[in-house]
């Protein structure tokens, strides 16, 4: 059996790839991707994560994570719009050097 290892979020996984070397192109199933999603949010309940960027990505993302239990703060450079964009949204700001001494993990949008 050839073993594809691939890294997500700083987790190893595995997966069947014999399949490939006939030429069929393989994603992971949505059972596998659901049940990787779901591991990882549950490792992060109660922590906190630095988002570093604020448009619509980073926005969607701290919404998801703080329904899950995660505390959510955004990295941002007072120079640049976004940081007074996510001010009048009523987001907690620090300084990207700040973000990442508060945060139990950083995620780059």
């Amino acid at each position: 059996m050839d073993v594809s290892r691939y890294n997500t979020h700083g987790k190893w996984f595995e997966r069947d790839v014999s399949h490939q070397s006939a030429g069929i192109e393989s994603r992971p199933d949505a059972s596998e991707v659901t049940g990787v999603h779901n591991e990882l949010i549950a490792e992060k309940s109660g922590k906190t994560v630095a988002i570093f960027g604020y448009r619509e990505d980073g926005r969607a993302h701290a919404e998801h994570l703080r329904q899950v239990g995660v505390r959510v703060i955004f990295g941002i450079r007072e120079d640049r719009d976004e940081w007074s964009d996510a001010i009048r949204d009523g987001e907690y700001v620090v300084s990207p050097e700040e973000a990442a001494a508060q945060a139990d993990i950083i995620q780059v949008w």
